[in-house]
C-alpha cells in the first residue's frame, strides 16, 4: 500500500496479513509515572513513516518487542496521530472565541510529532488546515493589546520553531500569518518587542515575508500556495474589511487527508 494512495488504498488493504505494535507514551500523574498502549497494525506504521519503518526492521529491539516509544508525545498528540494512520481526516473542530489557542496547540503538536518521524502527507495536511484556518481569521487582525486569540500565539510559535528544523514549511506559514494579519502598530508594543527578541528566527522569517511582499506583490504568499490558490486577496480587502481585533466565531475546517 503506497502512502500516497491515501483512503483508497487503506480500503484495499487486508488488515488480516498485517501483525499490530503498540505504539506506547509516558506521562506524569502526580508523582507516578504511567504508560498508555496504542495498538495499530504495523504496515500503516511503514506506509506511513520511513522512520517507523527502519526502527520495524530486523535490526531494532522494536522489531521483536513490537512496541515503539512514541518519546515526547502526550496522549491527545498520540491518539490524534493513529486517528489520522486510519482514517486520513478528523472530525471538524468548532472553535468559539478564545479557544482559537487549543486548536493551534493540538495541531502544532501533532505536526511537531509527524515531522519528528517523517509522516509527509500528514504533514501537507496539517499545512492545509493551519493556512486556511488562519484565512478564516482573517478579518481578526491583531491590535497592539491583542493577546493573539485568532493568530498561533507567540509561546506556540517559539515551541514550534524550537521542535523543527529550520527548513520546515510551517514556519514560513507562521511567518507570513504576522506578515499579513497583524496591525504595524502591534510591532512597536514593547512587550511584543521583547518577545520577538527572544525569538530571532521567526523575526528574520517575518522580515523576510514583509521585504517579499513589498519587492512583489503580485507574488502568492505562503498561506495561498498551501490552500493551492494562485493569487493573494487578503491584502487586496478594503480598510473597513479589517475592522482590528475584531471578534470572530468561525467553524475550522475538516482535516481531510
Amino acid at each position: 500500500m503506497a502512502a500516497a494512495d491515501g483512503m483508497s488504498a487503506i480500503a484495499e488493504f487486508n488488515f488480516s496479513d498485517s501483525s499490530v505494535v503498540k505504539l506506547e507514551i509516558s506521562q506524569d500523574e502526580g508523582e507516578a509515572t504511567t504508560k498508555k498502549t496504542f495498538p495499530i497494525h504495523e504496515q500503516l506504521l511503514r506506509d506511513a513513516s520511513p522512520v517507523l519503518a527502519a526502527a520495524l526492521d530486523g535490526h531494532f529491539q522494536e522489531s521483536k518487542t513490537k512496541v515503539y516509544v512514541l518519546a515526547d508525545t502526550d496522549e491527545t498528540t498520540a491518539n490524534r496521530l493513529v486517528q489520522w494512520l486510519y482514517c486520513r481526516k478528523f472530525s471538524a473542530w468548532r472553535v468559539e472565541q478564545g479557544s482559537a489557542q487549543d486548536y493551534y496547540s493540538e495541531a502544532f503538536n501533532l505536526y511537531i510529532c509527524a515531522s519528528k518521524y517523517m509522516i509527509e502527507n500528514l504533514l501537507v495536511m496539517i499545512e492545509h488546515a493551519l493556512a486556511q484556518t488562519i484565512m478564516d481569521f482573517s478579518t481578526a487582525t491583531l491590535t497592539p493589546d491583542d493577546k493573539g486569540q485568532d493568530l498561533p500565539s507567540l509561546e506556540i510559535i517559539k515551541r514550534v520553531y524550537t521542535d523543527t528544523d529550520s527548513s520546515s514549511h510551517i514556519r514560513e506559514l507562521l511567518a507570513t500569518s504576522y506578515s499579513a494579519h497583524v496591525n504595524p502598530e502591534w510591532y512597536e508594543k514593547e512587550s511584543n518587542v521583547a518577545q520577538l527578541a527572544e525569538m530571532p528566527d521567526f523575526t528574520l522569517d517575518i522580515a523576510r515575508a514583509f521585504a517579499t511582499q513589498k519587492k512583489n506583490s503580485t507574488r502568492v504568499c505562503e498561506l495561498h500556495k498551501a490552500l493551492n490558490l494562485v493569487e493573494c486577496n487578503h491584502r487586496k480587502r478594503p480598510a473597513e474589511a479589517q475592522p482590528w481585533g475584531a471578534p470572530s466565531k468561525r467553524p475550522l475546517h475538516n482535516w481531510n487527508g
